[in-house]
């Protein structure tokens, strides 16, 4: 208080010191006021005489002592704001119980998980204070705890609007225990038990003891489960004290047993009672009990970390398979003669299943004089016949009884027995102890020899209509078995065999046992027909129908147009990834494979791939635009198609014609564009020459020429069937592998798409027949090594001799782009250049062939040099031909 009395006075000094007191009169008086309300503090307070005690403007409620683990959700106190403004409290947490293991803060206003350790309490209305709880989740484990205690620390108290704290706020703590519920799990004093139908009379046998090990009296609940059924396998009895009347027959689950802290009770099952021993034979069957809770006299419910089972096993004590007298009433050990005329089991022995589950049967043939497979053998096609591996079983039903399924086949050599002994029973996935089956388990009867076998009679093949479902490509078909599909009257063996109407749909197998399964292989159907034949190739025969199914793939990301700048670069690659995600199959388990099925203008574009097709090379010829398309094979009949477009540009710069013509009658002026010029080809080999067979030639087409520099590519046909290559140098090297006469053609084409070609005439000759070895001698007079240099090119006329490039370049431009309008004087001068020019060869027409090309213009005669090439592009090339006709021009007007 005396602090706040002290800020008052300073306040007050402060005014009387500044200028414009009265004015400052107003702040003063306000500062006062926030004094008052920010720390519920007055200037009364500091009186002597204590006033009367005021309410606090933020406070909480007591809380509870003790919680239980059980309660869950719940809100711990209640935090009141009496204030105007909305407030926040910071807070700690402590005590002996854990977060997160013993309890959780609720993700619930007034939390905040962005500000954690913070409580919001909204302002009060209409001067009714608010209020929130403190909301928390209690865990309910199954831990025996002692009592643990959550401990709250609150903080400072600040005003949300303001930011600012408010100091004379102080909640305080609060604490709240948690009381656990948890309780120790009873025993069991035997987990396993095992008893016989028909034992045990009366209340039952003790197959186990319950014993409750808290400090507490405890109502345990017990379920009663598993596969016998209680009041109909077994009778159940607990007995909770010393006295025989303290035991209570149980006759519903679940059930409930009050036990002393400390104390037992003992678990009685029955099964000597005409309801549980039944006559009836039954697999093993369980009985499980299992306590789920305690509960205590406050009614506070315990469960546990594992609950206590004990579990009953009770064998059945009823006989379970027989051989009863066959169809025709004969006793079991009496003899059955029959004749030998293939006939069923009709008048042999049956077998019986009186019990409530099915059973599968070996019969052991031992001790008989008949053969197995010789003499007898199991009809395949019987319902109740089975093979588990190779081994032959008879399928009874419960409660029924079936003719043992058998064939006799004919015999010679006398009479002969069979003898029929059950060796095995098994039920579900269970083998039946035979001591347990009580039944008769053996039959004989004998196969009568009568003399002459019966002619063989044809395979006989089922009315039953096959029908399989569809299936999808690479799946199998459901099994269809030829045994069950066909007999024979005489028991001839039969092999078997298939045909499809279409091999291409699917494939087939049949597998040791008889069984044809069928995989799928393309979409479509196919008529299968299954056929039987016997030893003298007398047959029987079905059909069916199968059909496949198929996705047919898809385009999932189509390719985009691809462009091709010739002055930039002739080539564009489709990468593998572009081309894998081409096209998707919904079939996991398909390859869609990729081919290149059209390209629409192969004079613009050519295209080259691997064997693979992991990519897709596309080379620009000359301007325009084709389209490629590609085509997607899921090898199994799914195909779908998808195309782009190549445009193909040439953005070179085109050199412009600057003298505007002299004799324009038109008046006008301006500049007028040079028209492209076909190239020149020519091979440097010559017109003929002669190889030896299977030797390296290099054929060289360097000296080919375009007036604009803009040869692109180099096309070579080498006579011989070969198919025709294309390169962007001017050499290739080539063997010929066959003695023969061949005419190479050599043909260059320009960045706009025009062309010429040459040719030369190849003698490929065995042996050292020629002196050529591919360069030929300029001074051999020999024919075939003759060396002509400029070839007559088929689609242009333009020849760069000495006499040209010095004298006719220009007229030779003006000439091309059809340019007649030249004045009288360019004529007068351009003649008397001609002549000059013309003097000129006559001056060096004597001098060697060395010494004319010495004399030849670099710029003329010679291509750029490939570094130039490689560094510039075509755009060099553009350049260079445009300084060439500017130096001319130059030329021509001095």
């Amino acid at each position: 208080m005396c602090s706040h009395f002290n800020l008052y006075v300073i306040s007050l000094i402060y005014l009387s010191m500044k200028k414009n007191f009265f004015a400052k009169l107003g702040h003063f008086f306000l500062v006062s006021a926030v004094l008052f309300n920010g720390f519920g503090v007055g200037f009364v307070k500091a009186a002597p005489t204590p006033g009367p005690v005021e309410t606090p403007s933020v406070w909480a409620s007591s809380p509870a002592d003790i919680v239980l683990e059980s309660d869950g959700n719940i809100s711990i106190i209640n935090i009141y704001n009496a204030t105007s403004t909305p407030i926040y409290i910071e807070f700690t947490l402590g005590g002996t119980a854990t977060v997160s293991t013993d309890y959780s803060l609720q993700s619930i206003p007034p939390f905040n998980e962005a500000n954690p350790g913070k409580i919001y309490v909204p302002a009060s209305v209409d001067g009714t204070a608010s209020s929130v709880g403190f909301p928390i989740s209690i865990v309910d484990d199954t831990d025996i705890e002692s009592l643990e205690n959550i401990k709250v620390v609150f903080g400072n108290v600040f005003d949300m609007i303001t930011g600012n704290q408010i100091t004379d706020l102080v909640l305080g703590s609060v604490e709240v225990s948690i009381k656990d519920n948890d309780m120790p799990a009873p025993t069991f004093s035997t987990s396993t038990f095992s008893v016989t139908e028909g034992f045990y009379a009366g209340m039952g046998n003790n197959f186990t003891t319950l014993t409750n090990i808290s400090t507490k009296d405890l109502t345990y609940t017990v379920d009663v489960s598993g596969s016998a059924t209680l009041n109909t396998d077994y009778g159940f009895t607990i007995k909770n004290g010393p006295a025989f009347s303290d035991a209570t027959l149980i006759t519903s689950s679940p059930t409930t047993v009050t036990i002393p802290a400390g104390g037992n009770a003992e678990f009685y099952i029955a099964t000597n009672n005409p309801l549980y021993n039944d006559g009836l034979y039954e697999i093993a069957e369980e009985a499980i009990f299992t306590v789920v809770n305690a509960i205590d006299s406050d009614t506070n419910t315990y469960t546990f970390a594992v609950n206590p089972v004990s579990t009953v096993t009770l064998e059945d004590n009823d006989s379970r398979i027989g051989f009863i007298s066959n169809g025709l009433g004969l006793e079991i050990d009496e003899i059955s003669t029959i004749s030998n005329d293939v006939v069923t089991s009709s008048n042999l022995a049956k077998l019986s299943n009186n019990g409530d589950g099915d059973a599968m049967v070996v019969i052991n043939f031992a001790g008989s004089t008949a053969t197995p497979g010789t003499n007898f053998t199991f009809i395949e096609t019987d319902p109740n016949y089975r093979i588990l591996g190779e081994t032959p079983l008879v399928i009874i039903p419960a409660g029924e009884s079936i003719v043992v399924p058998l064939y006799i086949y004919n015999i010679d050599g006398g009479n002969k027995t069979v003898s029929m002994t059950i060796d095995k029973v098994i039920v579900g996935e269970t083998e039946v102890p035979l001591t347990a089956v009580t039944g008769n388990k053996t039959h004989t009867f004998t196969i009568v020899d009568n003399g002459v076998p019966p002619e063989n009679r044809a395979p006989i093949a089922s009315t039953e209509l096959i029908t399989l479902d569809a299936i999808h490509v690479g799946n199998n078909s459901t099994p269809v078995s030829f045994p069950r599909t066909f007999s024979d009257p005489d028991l001839d063996v039969l092999t078997y065999s298939v045909v499809l109407s279409d091999s291409t749909i699917a494939t087939y197998e049949i597998k040791t046992n008889g069984e044809l399964v069928l995989t799928g292989t393309k979409a479509g159907t196919t008529t299968v027909r299954m056929i039987a034949t016997d030893s003298d190739g007398l047959n029987a025969s079905t059909t069916f129908s199968l059909t496949v199914t198929n996705n047919i793939p898809t385009v999932n990301e189509a390719i985009v147009t691809q462009r091709i700048d010739l002055h930039v670069s002739s080539t564009v690659i489709i990468d593998n990834e572009t081309l894998q995600n081409l096209f998707s199959d919904l079939d996991t388990n398909d390859r869609v494979g990729i081919s290149l099925t059209n390209n629409t203008d192969a004079t613009v574009v050519t295209t080259t791939s691997d064997i693979e097709f992991s990519s897709l090379v596309l080379t620009g010829l000359k301007v325009g635009t084709s389209t490629i398309e590609l085509t997607g094979n899921d090898q199994h009949g799914g195909i779908v198609t998808s195309t782009f477009d190549v445009v193909v540009t040439d953005s070179t710069p085109v050199e412009e014609n600057t003298n505007p013509p002299t004799n324009n009658t038109s008046g006008g002026g301006g500049s007028v564009l040079l028209p492209n010029t076909a190239p020149q080809a020519v091979v440097t080999n010559g017109q003929e020459v002669t190889v030896e067979v299977n030797k390296e030639i290099t054929f060289d087409a360097s000296g080919s020429v375009d007036k604009e520099g803009n040869i692109r590519f180099y096309f070579w046909n080498f006579g011989d069937g070969s198919d025709e290559v294309y390169y962007t140098v001017p050499t290739v090297k080539y063997t010929y592998t066959k003695i023969s006469n061949y005419t190479l053609n050599i043909k260059v084409k320009d960045a706009y798409g025009a062309e010429s070609s040459a040719q030369v005439k190849v003698k490929v000759v065995a042996g050292k027949a020629s002196t050529n070895t591919g360069t030929p001698d300029k001074t051999s007079n020999t024919k075939t090594e003759t060396t002509t240099p400029t070839p007559t090119p088929t689609s242009t006329t333009y020849t760069a001799t000495p006499a040209e490039e010095t004298g006719s370049t220009g007229n030779t431009n003006n000439n091309t782009n059809n340019n007649t309008s030249a004045n009288n004087t360019e004529e007068e001068a351009t003649t008397t250049e001609e002549e000059n020019t013309s003097t000129e060869e006559e001056t060096t027409s004597e001098n060697t062939e060395e010494e004319i090309t010495e004399e030849v213009p670099a710029e003329t005669t010679e291509e750029l040099p490939t570094w130039i090439k490689i560094i510039f592009g075509s755009g060099a090339l553009a350049a260079v031909a445009g300084a060439g006709l500017a130096i001319n021009r130059v030329r021509k007007n001095v």
